[in-house]
């Protein structure tokens, strides 16, 4: 995954709320495959590369755990 696609991918997930942080959710499974799916096309549009939602969770949750400073 390039910079550029990481970036944009980090801006969506923040901006959503992926990590559910601003609040209790109802049926927050549901709203995390709707955000992931929205991330695959917006990644798609833009950079033209398709990508599984799957590799997308475990990239987020790898930029999260492992590289916080390329997180920041």
């Amino acid at each position: 995954m390039a910079f550029e696609e990481m970036v944009e991918m980090v801006s969506i997930l923040r901006r959503e709320d992926y990590d559910g942080k601003k609040g209790p959710y109802t049926r927050p499974n549901m709203r995390k495959d709707k955000i992931m799916a929205s991330v695959v096309t917006a990644l798609e549009a833009k950079f033209g590369t398709k990508q599984a939602k799957d590799q997308l969770k475990k990239r987020w949750s790898d930029l999260k755990s492992w590289e916080p400073e390329r997180y920041w």
